[in-house]
């Protein structure tokens, strides 16, 4: 099949261009048929959900949410990313078919449906190479990776350069590049960090200060499409999830008479090579593949499994465009209130004026000879000037309110920092004191010899809880628990909770290495009243 596109270059902010391949409109059907497979591919291989650009069911949100909590978070960005990807850097993973329908002159062109898919499952390996590296190193460090944007969280400053140099040589000897103009590193002492366009703090994560004033700005100008989009990317909301082949299989979604999900006709060509081989030899005595045992069935189950998937995602397509219509409509009845609020605030204001006197006094016209044609009608002349001038001194009013208001603010952040400050001074004090005492019992420790000092050594605890807000406590000692808290050999109270969930409570032993814990917390089922 002859591929059919036009090249487009359009500007970029450096002065550059950014080139284009916008396929003809069979031509992208007909890719827009393999992003199905291309995701379940990616899903599969990418367990550890490091990639988050692009797939299904994760997203800017689900990307910011990993990296809560940390102190330091280091941004690299690869050059050139889509244009770099080549056929035999994905051909493993393809069939002849993508292979075939996929690239341009053997690159995925920006451009093409296809062409962010196909870059992932490029990238895959790097990936697990980055993983593998950051671990010999022997510091925590949490990977993620948005398209061309790579993003590492961490609590040791030091490991910024470790990380700058080691994930450069990786990425070079793959095949690409890192812009290292782009490359960034943020501290959780200077502010909330911002990844992928979302504000990331200490427990959650949060709309920037920038999407709030475009918010704003977009309210008061009337902006209904760009408000809307704007107010529901505010919310941060996590995307819908993805279900792979697998998981459907295990939910029991489809129809027996369809598909039985206790026979042994898994879809060979839909799983990776091992977990078939493992399915078949646990289930088979004779180690026989099942669609070469029974080919009839098998191509008839394949067919039907294919045929209810294919319903199945376009069920949820639906359900996905209900949810954002619905979104719409209560951000629109937000925007404009309905007929009935609008009368019943005109009734009040009516109400308001009837009881408060008008500054002015409306004069009557007097009346002018009719004609017979003509019905008589007597009109009102309102003083405008006077009623300008009451709306003047309304307007000066709100204003010096609002003044008022914004002093009150400043007075009472001003006294915060004074407490603040007087904090910071009794701690110094403080400690002051307290070091000839401390540089007292040394000395005489060293000079009888007798008593030895031994400092234990600590190791960093790392509490992940699903949902990822949830309140992480450690009972038995006063510090506050934060990501990676270091603490000395021994055990701890750990309490999980939040409002809605079951809480967890348990206890941890620490030893002379570092803890890393993950815990879900169950929701409260919501018992209906009728």
């Amino acid at each position: 099949m002859k591929k059919q596109y036009k090249i487009i270059k359009l500007p970029k902010g450096n002065g550059k261009f950014r080139t284009i391949y916008a396929p003809s409109k069979a031509y992208k059907t007909k890719l827009k048929t393999l992003l199905l497979d291309l995701q379940q591919k990616l899903h599969n291989l990418d367990e550890e959900k490091s990639i988050q650009g692009f797939m299904r069911g994760r997203g800017p949100v689900s990307n910011a949410q990993k990296h809560v909590g940390y102190d330091y978070t280091l941004s690299m960005d690869l050059e050139d990313f889509f244009d770099s990807v080549t056929v035999e850097m994905a051909s493993e993973y393809l069939s002849e078919e993508e292979r075939e329908l996929c690239f341009i002159d053997g690159v995925a062109r920006q451009g093409l449906p296809t062409s962010p898919l196909i870059a992932n499952l490029a990238f895959l390996k790097l990936d697990e190479a980055i993983k593998d590296a950051l671990g010999e190193v022997g510091a925590y460090v949490i990977y993620t990776r948005y398209a061309d944007d790579m993003i590492f969280s961490f609590n040791k400053a030091e490991m910024a350069e470790t990380i700058t140099t080691l994930v450069s040589d990786i990425v070079t000897k793959g095949g690409f590049r890192v812009n290292t103009s782009k490359t960034k590193l943020q501290s959780a002492k200077q502010g909330r960090r911002q990844i992928t366009g979302i504000s990331v703090g200490e427990r959650a994560i949060h709309p920037t200060r920038k999407i709030k004033r475009k918010i704003r700005a977009a309210l008061h100008q009337k902006r209904e499409e760009q408000a809307f989009g704007l107010l529901t990317w505010a919310e941060c909301k996590e995307p819908e999830a993805f279900y792979t082949d697998r998981d459907l299989l295990n939910k029991n979604i489809f129809y027996e008479d369809a598909l039985d999900l206790s026979n042994d006709f898994y879809l060979s060509d839909l799983l990776s090579f091992e977990e078939y081989v493992e399915i078949v030899e646990r289930d088979f005595e004779e180690q026989q593949y099942a669609h070469e045992k029974n080919p009839i069935k098998w191509k008839k189950q394949k067919e039907a499994f294919l045929e209810q998937r294919e319903n199945f995602y376009q069920k949820e397509k639906q359900r996905a465009y209900e949810r954002s219509k619905q979104a719409r409509l209560d951000i629109e009845k937000r925007l404009h209130p309905s007929e009935d609020e609008d009368k019943s605030e005109a009734k009040q204001a009516q109400q308001q004026k009837s009881v408060q006197k008008p500054n002015f006094k409306p004069t009557m016209q007097k009346e002018t000879p009719v004609k017979e044609d003509e019905p008589k009608s007597k009109e009102l002349v309102v003083d405008f000037d006077t009623l300008k001038e009451s709306e003047q001194e309304s307007v000066e009013k709100f204003q010096k309110e609002r003044l008022s208001r914004r002093h009150m603010k400043e007075e009472k952040a001003q006294v915060e920092e004074e407490k603040e400050e007087k904090k910071r001074s009794l701690n110094k004090v403080f400690m002051w004191s307290i070091l000839p005492i401390v540089i007292m019992i040394m000395v005489m420790s060293y000079y009888f010899g007798n008593t030895e000092v031994k400092i234990k050594p600590t190791y960093p605890l790392f509490v992940k809880a699903t949902p990822y807000d949830a309140r992480i406590q450690i009972l038995n000692i006063k510090p506050r628990y934060t990501m990676g808290i270091e603490l000395k050999p021994g055990k701890y109270d750990i309490r999980i909770s939040k409002r809605g969930y079951k809480s967890q409570r348990f206890w941890i032993t620490m030893k002379h290495e570092p803890v890393v814990i993950e815990r879900e917390l169950q929701k409260i089922k919501k018992r209906k009243v009728y």
